[in-house]
């Protein structure tokens, strides 16, 4: 039987209301985070000069609004993924870049018409959105306090960098998966559906095949007292199923390019090797130190970027500390301590010649954990809340400012 209009009305109301009452917390805190970064490119490209390094990032073909409301977003590595979405994987620089973000840009470029710039942004944006709803849920079923998720997302919210969840890059959609998957993992125990987007993260980012060890640590938590069939180990053997995503990108490339090192050769293209982390640090330290007046590659890094990764990656080793002191207290669990590590970890493992901590800053962002222990801290202190606000949020703007101008800053 057909529903009248007032019928469907009244039930289209009262699904309305029921997520309004659900995620009203980060529903606004979307909308403001996205009011701002409206604003800001028309604040900031009037108050810092262009920074025309090179004719790709130039915005070819943007007016005056268009360069305001899409062009400031599609910056530095965004037309690495807008030309692999168009013209598929074609050179070896291409190939350090993973294939799920420019894929879904293309079957969106497509029905759009084929402008896969706006198609990029539109996938960013409903990625964002993904990330705040989904990390509101992770907080909530974890700690059952409404001033712990509303904090949590504040804090994500306000850090430096994470405009790059807006931008065409990969940000916010590994992380929009990464948590679909942990949140699989923890309230539903849903191991196919958390192994499947832990698979399509891998496919976003490399780091996304580090969900294996969460999974495999929780699977564990949750049927050690199990008895071994078949059904037990098929589950196993699904957990794995990141690992197999980068295993099947890995033998792609191989078809394309007839090498199945080729993830490893592209690292090598753009500067990296595999350094020891201790390594890493102290190179970093000598650049910073030894480095001619005008900076290491100054045509391209401006000389504070290098002392600007190293402070995220003293921060954030610091967010480690208080993430495993909560840890410790049963407040944040082992699975997510082991991602915040392991994420850290791997990009002092893969050190780039000229600017060991390259992208450190934006890397960091994923690092939920550390916005936990933060809304944890800040529970008894709110001083501390303000202080971080107010810190984080001249370094957001001045970051963002710089990167809707050109300027690199990882």
């Amino acid at each position: 039987m057909a529903l009248s209009s007032t019928e469907k009305r009244s039930a289209f109301y009262n699904f309305s209301n029921r997520v309004w009452q659900r995620w009203k917390t980060p529903l606004l805190i979307f909308a403001v985070f996205r009011l701002a970064l409206f604003i800001f490119p028309f604040i900031s490209l009037e108050s810092l000069p262009l920074n025309y390094l090179d004719d790709r990032y130039k915005g070819i073909g943007f007016g005056y609004w268009e360069e305001r409301l899409a062009g400031t977003w599609l910056r530095f590595d965004a037309n690495w993924y807008l030309d692999i979405a168009e013209k598929g994987y074609y050179n070896e620089p291409q190939t350090a870049f993973f294939p799920l973000f420019p894929l879904l840009i293309k079957f969106l470029g497509i029905a759009l018409g084929g402008n896969y710039g706006i198609a990029a942004l539109v996938i960013s944006n409903l990625s964002t959105l993904a990330v705040f709803i989904l990390l509101y849920e992770i907080a909530h079923h974890e700690y059952q306090n409404e001033q712990i998720a509303r904090n949590t997302l504040l804090f994500i919210a306000t850090y430096p960098t994470a405009f790059y969840f807006l931008a065409a890059y990969t940000e916010s959609l590994f992380m929009a998966l990464t948590l679909g998957a942990l949140l699989a993992m923890r309230r539903y125990r849903n191991w196919a559906i958390a192994a499947g987007l832990g698979a399509l993260a891998t496919l976003t980012r490399n780091i996304g095949v580090l969900l294996v060890v969460p999974l495999l640590w929780e699977w564990w938590q949750a049927n050690r007292l199990q008895k071994l069939n078949h059904r037990i180990v098929a589950q196993v053997l699904f957990l794995f199923l990141p690992v197999l995503a980068l295993a099947g990108h890995i033998l792609a490339l191989w078809s394309i390019t007839g090498s199945l090192t080729t993830l490893l050769e592209a690292q090598s293209r753009w500067g990296r090797h595999f350094s020891l982390p201790w390594d890493t640090l102290v190179n970093s330290l000598k650049i910073i130190i030894d480095r001619p007046p005008h900076g290491v590659m100054a045509e391209e890094i401006p000389t504070p970027i290098l002392e600007l990764e190293l402070f995220f990656f003293i921060a954030n080793l610091i967010f480690f500390m208080a993430v495993c002191y909560y840890g410790r207290k049963g407040k944040i669990l082992l699975s997510y301590i082991l991602f915040d590590g392991l994420a850290i970890l791997v990009p002092l493992l893969s050190a780039a010649s000229y600017e060991p901590l390259m992208s450190f800053p934006r890397f960091s962002l994923v690092l939920f954990p550390s916005f936990f222990a933060l809304a944890h801290l800040t529970v008894r202190h709110p001083g501390l809340r303000l202080c971080y606000f107010v810190f984080s949020v001249l370094l957001f703007s001045l970051m963002c400012a710089c990167y809707f101008a050109r300027l690199w800053i990882g």
